[in-house]
């Protein structure tokens, strides 16, 4: 392993860590924890009802909690594409979460490293989602 890497990975950990921390040391919130759990969090239920506010999506009625998660849960993942139609770079950036948060949790693989090989070229074009 690169030592400079897991710095950088420790850097961006304490980063995250002090953006999700309020000022009074309680937890904010957070959007997209695809790490904890695979049904939509409380940041996630507050921005879909944000967003479907802002740009007048149909919301599900009665607005039941189990509604509501299976609403913002389609919505997220894309399923829904209303969103996606409106805004197409939520998309994306659902997405870079996903892989951001896949690579630096330590559980991604990595090829063994071949004293024998040359390390391979990477190009901008191996960092298309």
């Amino acid at each position: 392993y690169d030592p400079n890497i897991c710095s950088l990975r420790c850097q961006c950990l304490d980063y995250l860590r002090g953006v999700t921390m309020k000022d009074d040391g309680t937890q904010g919130l957070s959007i997209f924890n695809f790490d904890q759990s695979l049904s939509p969090a409380e940041g996630d239920l507050k921005l879909i009802k944000q967003l479907s506010i802002q740009l007048a999506l149909p919301r599900p009625h009665p607005p039941s909690p189990e509604a509501l998660t299976n609403h913002s849960s389609m919505l997220i993942s894309g399923r829904n594409g209303a969103i996606i139609e409106i805004l197409p770079e939520f998309e994306y950036f659902r997405d870079i979460v996903f892989h951001f948060k896949h690579s630096v949790s330590g559980k991604a693989p990595t090829p063994p490293a071949d004293p024998k090989k040359r390390p391979v070229p990477w190009t901008p074009s191996n960092a298309i989602l």
